[in-house]
């Protein structure tokens, strides 16, 4: 049976180059020289094709969609989109399952226990924080002032109830058994329909897309954090640190987050991966960010007004492309040096 074969040098420093390209683009787009801003139509250049000239002449190097837009500005903003967008969203995403995978993992059904006034006032707060996030994601500021005034009524109800005695005698929360049923439920629903459905009554900006994308795609982090916890849980290191009397807390994260991170080091391009595909997809649909919002995916999209502009297709496709393949030599050459014994 033939093995895969680890990433050579070359394609590894081929990988680094070109996202490293992307992150500078996305970063410093708004003071490169373009010679056209983004989201602004040539009315004398609608479909042009990719163009030649001097340095200085203002051509469309990589040719306009049928609006009259540069698709080399498009691109470079693009860049900027995708960093705005998708990295962030990774990032929570991979926060949300570290905390809730190391959470199921080490504590498991019954290992965490608080009083049962705290778990009161954190279900309390959930129900509340849910019944708001419509309003939150559409910036009314009234909306924000009621649930602020909701989450101090509820640290409040806590404090009343911690001091009573029913308030004060421990509870144990299945934890594992909750953070299962919410990844499993949460899987039951096709990702891009979730997200489509979310996009199509929420408006989507900056700051929601990416808290859209992460909350909809920590399962599976979770499940591989999970996994790992559970592994390292049963270790004597961690069987001795109980023994002392360590608390819970001090446990958790100087030897349980420590001993996961290698995963989530192997586990990060991928899902990196994932939030690229689905947030071009979304775009390309039509129902992501706002349609003058340059993107790779709307720009992909703007190829249906001209099915005869091959430049449309083939310059964001191929940065597309370029992209995940890095993400995945990276995938691989992670998975390779964690899976190395030392």
């Amino acid at each position: 049976m033939k093995t895969k074969q680890p990433v050579t040098p070359w394609q590894r420093a081929l990988a680094l180059g070109w996202l490293g390209l992307v992150a500078c683009l996305g970063t410093f787009a708004p003071w490169l020289p373009l010679p056209y801003p983004p989201a602004t139509s040539d009315a004398l250049a609608l479909s042009t094709p990719p163009q030649l000239g001097s340095a200085m002449a203002a051509v469309h190097w990589l040719g306009t969609d049928a609006l009259g837009r540069d698709v080399l500005t498009e691109l470079v903003f693009g860049c900027r989109t995708l960093l705005l967008v998708s990295l962030p969203a990774a990032v929570l995403l991979t926060l949300v399952g570290i905390v809730l995978g190391s959470a199921a993992g080490y504590f498991g059904g019954v290992g965490l226990k608080m009083a049962r006034a705290y778990w009161l006032a954190l279900a309390l707060w959930l129900v509340g924080t849910l019944a708001y996030t419509p309003l939150l994601g559409g910036g009314n500021a009234a909306a924000y002032l009621q649930w602020l005034l909701a989450s101090g009524i509820c640290v409040g109800l806590a404090v009343l109830l911690r001091l009573s005695g029913w308030g004060q005698q421990p509870a144990a929360f299945p934890v594992d058994t909750v953070v299962l049923g919410a990844a499993a439920l949460l899987g039951s629903v096709p990702r891009l329909i979730l997200v489509l459905t979310v996009a199509a009554i929420l408006p989507l900006s900056f700051v929601s897309m990416p808290l859209l994308l992460g909350i909809t795609c920590w399962p599976g982090m979770m499940r591989l954090v999970r996994a790992e916890a559970l592994r390292i849980r049963q270790l004597p290191y961690i069987e001795a640190a109980r023994a002392l009397g360590l608390p819970n807390s001090r446990i958790v994260s100087r030897h349980v987050w420590p001993g996961i991170w290698p995963v989530v080091r192997a586990a990060f391009p991928f899902y990196l991966t994932l939030i690229v595909t689905t947030e071009t997809t979304i775009s390309f649909l039509g129902v992501g960010l706002p349609a003058e919002t340059a993107s790779w995916g709307h720009l992909l999209s703007s190829a249906r007004l001209a099915p005869g502009n091959w430049w449309l297709i083939v310059f964001p496709g191929f940065s597309l492309v370029c992209t995940i393949i890095s993400l995945r030599f990276l995938t691989q050459k992670q998975v390779f040096s964690a899976a190395t014994p030392k």
